[in-house]
């Protein structure tokens, strides 16, 4: 059973465990679209804003609430086999992480109004609060459990648990808003009970198909993957602050409504994270795995294929994002979200951001804490200055013109850092390969601007991906002959 759970390191493996971990994500990602045009309809664009306020800053609290404790496990994990010792681990780190989440909450009780006033404005900042201070030890527990899932690369489960748990939080905000006509707030309650209820479900899945029953606490033996976890808690928490502080500069000085019409737009130009998501999943174990078995070489060409994959897809999408997205919104949400300008910036600024997210697992696993941190932080400091100098003038352009920016820095200076270890290029792969996508999809997006119709808008779209097929395949045929016949 043990040898089952175990990761071997091989490409075919890799693969294999990038494919069920994109099955969850993709899910997740195809009902986040779906509670765009729910919510814009049935509770309206500023309702939407609070769902999106309400998620990014479990984010950021999840940080504190679980002190980033699955960084450890997801490295240190991945290289044992005996599962009495992996439940022992498991279960002591699990206590911490109720702990800290515990604290995290005793501090949002204490400050309930300021912090429902900071993150919602309105009269119902601090239910919301409540609400938070409930959902986050246990979304922390969840969290840490499909950590540990992922760790021993039990990954056919999570590719089961994961949708069921997406599409339980759909349906229960679906009943809400549409059956029982119920308020935002109330929506969110309703999906935090379903969030119980699987949680349990994870429990028993630990229990008796991973045979985890090892039920040992020993908090000083946890120590050391909780105290890897702590340098990452200030790298995570920048992570965190250069990709959605944009909400809250748009909150102050333009309103909720503001934030929805934003979040839309970024909800649809977030596709390509569609497949950076569960790729990071995977990379930071499987590299810290190749490295311990001396396999540097194989350690290397895996990452730099890992991110030219990734640029051959983002490109792709970003040729439907920038096509057919402001339509798309237009239709689904009823509302002009975003023009295509918002959509190009948006497309860009988040396909970089993809690869940011890989390349900050290659730097953990090829130089450790140390430069992540450091990098994470400049990163955040930037889009902070960009946003107070873009946002106020340009409202929601502004603020995709600060992603932008600050990704494309980030990803430069990844790049630098890595440069020891492994050659530059590939950079300029996944830039001319997004470069390229972005300029066939606003292209195609010219000859809709005009006589719009649904046949049209599918013929351009494919068109204009079949196009950008064949240019990539010409300027990068020997990079992509190498990684396919790379085992």
């Amino acid at each position: 059973m043990a040898r089952d759970l175990r990761m071997q390191g091989s490409g075919r493996s890799f693969v294999r465990d990038i494919l069920l971990g994109f099955i969850p994500v993709s899910i997740n990602k195809l009902t986040s679209l779906i509670y765009l045009p729910l919510i814009f309809k049935y509770a309206g664009v500023a309702a939407y804003a609070i769902w999106q306020q309400f998620g990014l800053s479990a984010q950021v609290l999840m940080h504190l609430g679980t002190m980033n404790v699955g960084v450890g496990i997801k490295k240190y994990l991945a290289q044992k086999a005996d599962l009495a010792e992996i439940s022992k681990i498991f279960y002591s780190a699990l206590a911490w992480v109720v702990i800290f989440s515990i604290l995290c909450s005793a501090v949002l009780l204490w400050g309930k109004e300021h912090f429902g006033n900071l993150i919602f404005t309105g009269s119902n900042g601090g239910l919301l609060i409540v609400l938070l201070i409930v959902y986050i030890p246990l979304e922390a527990l969840l969290s840490e459990i499909a950590n540990v899932i992922r760790a021993i690369r039990a990954m056919k489960v999570l590719a089961i648990l994961g949708p069921l748990r997406v599409l339980i939080k759909l349906a229960t905000v679906t009943v809400a808003l549409i059956f029982l006509d119920a308020t935002i707030v109330h929506a969110i309650a309703y999906f935090i009970a379903g969030e119980f209820a699987m949680l349990i479900v994870f429990l028993i899945t630990l229990w008796t198909r991973l045979g985890l029953r090892t039920f040992v606490v020993d908090l000083k033996e946890a120590w050391k993957y909780v105290s890897y976890g702590f340098p990452f808690v200030v790298a995570g928490i920048s992570t965190w602050i250069s990709a959605f502080s944009d909400r809250f500069f748009l909150l102050h000085y333009f309103g909720l409504e503001q934030v929805g019409i934003y979040a839309g737009a970024y909800v649809i130009s977030s596709i390509p994270l569609l497949f950076a998501n569960p790729i990071c999943q995977i990379l930071l174990p499987d590299l810290s795995k190749l490295l311990g078995l001396g396999q540097n070489q194989k350690a290397v060409m895996r990452a730099e294929g890992v991110m030219l994959v990734y640029g051959l897809i983002a490109g792709c999408l970003s040729i439907v994002i920038v096509t057919a997205g402001p339509t798309a919104i237009e239709w689904l949400g009823r509302t002009s979200v975003g023009s295509i300008k918002l959509m190009l910036l948006l497309a860009t600024a988040l396909g970089a951001y993809g690869l940011l997210t890989l390349q900050s697992n290659v730097l953990t696993a090829f130089l450790g804490r140390s430069h992540f941190n450091l990098i994470w932080v400049a990163i955040a400091i930037c889009n902070i200055l960009l946003n107070l100098l873009l946002i106020p003038r340009f409202n929601v352009i502004g603020a995709a013109i600060a992603s932008l920016g600050t990704y494309c820095l980030g990803s430069m200076a990844m790049a630098m850092a890595l440069h020891p270890k492994m050659k530059s290029w590939y950079l300029l792969w996944v830039y001319a390969l997004l470069g390229l996508g972005i300029t066939l999809g606003t292209c195609g997006s010219h000859f809709l601007v005009e006589h719009l119709t649904l046949v049209r808008l599918a013929l351009v779209t494919i068109l204009a991906m079949i196009a950008y097929t064949g240019t990539a395949f010409i300027l990068f045929r020997r990079q992509i002959l190498t990684i396919t016949q790379s085992r």
